[in-house]
């Protein structure tokens, strides 16, 4: 079989081009595993120093045995960022919450209000851990 001057041509700026693409994939792979490796430090650096914010240190200011829910008024600013988040600005209409402490342990909040919203019944409660300040039960009902 006899190859012109053409198709050597061609063959030969095909073979280039080849070379010339492997070598822009491998330098991308090598790119990209090199970024990644500097934002996976960073992302690490930035875990550990938020880590290390988040501690809490005692206080010997703050009596930590009273739980971080203390008082009726935690209790109920809590519920109040958590129930607005919810329901919207027609919750403000039930407040003032009634916020009672039961059995030492748990807050129990309720709205004020009758108010009917969009089928949800009349008052909103919340249940909130007086010692972790997990929330327990959140709802909208009679």
């Amino acid at each position: 079989m006899k190859i012109t001057h053409t198709k050597f041509l061609i063959m030969q700026m095909f073979y280039k081009l080849s070379i010339v693409i492997c070598i822009t994939l491998v330098s991308c792979t090598n790119n990209n595993n090199s970024t990644n490796d500097s934002q996976q430090k960073i992302e690490q650096r930035e875990e550990k120093a938020s880590i290390k914010s988040l501690k809490i240190k005692k206080d010997k200011q703050y009596d930590w045995s009273e739980g971080l829910v203390p008082d009726k008024k935690t209790a109920s600013k809590i519920a109040e960022i958590i129930l607005l988040n919810i329901y919207g600005d027609d919750i403000r209409e039930e407040m003032p919450f009634i916020v009672t402490l039961v059995d030492n342990e748990v807050w129990f909040v309720k709205g004020t209000g009758d108010l009917n919203y969009k089928g949800f019944g009349c008052v909103v409660y919340m249940s909130i851990c007086k010692k972790d300040g997990r929330i327990l039960r959140v709802g909208h009902g009679k």
